[in-house]
């Protein structure tokens, strides 16, 4: 299966060769819009965290951006996605206004990731988690940094 940011599709004769098979223009152009608009998120995020006095978190998106295979292992890291120490579990936890704009990209973002099928395995129920507190109105009690 390819991947998104894969253009063309390895597929095995059986033999000792591969064969490649390239996706329909219509295809291509369908993953680039998706490569580009998950990296316009991504920025979106880079000038939250910015305004939130995050510069290191920032700055580790921008480097993730600059190239297609950054930004595809970006996507799915822990950094992004993980536990303790991720963006979606601690970045400007001190801004309850800042926070819940971060939340909606991570929303967006992350439902994005999530029918590319280029997330992380936690990815899904962070995007869950984020929209549960926003139909609730409930902002989870965080600590001031």
């Amino acid at each position: 299966m390819a991947r998104l940011f894969d253009f063309g599709l390895r597929v095995s004769s059986g033999l000792a060769t591969n064969r490649e098979f390239h996706l329909p223009i219509c295809y291509r152009d369908r993953m680039v819009e998706q490569i580009e608009h998950l990296r316009r998120l991504l920025l979106e995020i880079v000038a939250l965290l910015t305004r939130g006095q995050e510069a290191s978190r920032a700055l580790r998106i921008e480097v993730a951006t600059r190239d297609d295979q950054s930004l595809e292992a970006y996507l799915c890291s822990n950094d992004l996605w993980g536990g303790a120490g991720s963006i979606a579990d601690e970045a400007i936890v001190s801004d309850a206004a800042l926070r819940a704009q971060l939340e909606s990209l991570l929303i967006r973002l992350g439902n994005l990731q999530l029918a590319s099928q280029v997330a992380n395995p936690r990815t899904e129920s962070w995007v869950r988690a984020f929209q549960s507190w926003q139909e609730l109105g409930l902002r989870p009690n965080r600590r001031n940094s």
